[in-house]
């Protein structure tokens, strides 16, 4: 998938993060705090961060081949 938003990359990767999770450690929702310029995009679409901070409650491993596309569109009026 090649997310279109900055927004739909977050979800794109917290999905293919949960889908390393093992079952057996899913007996309860698997709680990520989103912070730093990331969450302020995400919920106020206001500034755009390349990078995502996340608080979570116990050690996750993070793919090291992990990766989201992101394609935006923008236009710049400075020359």
């Amino acid at each position: 998938m090649i997310a279109t938003s900055f927004k739909e990359a977050i979800v794109e990767m917290m999905g293919e993060i949960s889908k390393r999770i093992p079952d057996t450690h899913k007996q309860e929702p698997v709680r990520a705090y989103l912070t730093g310029a990331g969450a302020v995009h995400y919920y106020c679409n206001a500034r755009v961060s390349d990078d995502v901070d996340l608080i979570m409650p116990f050690a996750v491993k993070i793919p090291e081949d992990l990766f989201v596309v992101w394609l935006t569109s923008f236009i710049s009026n400075k020359r």
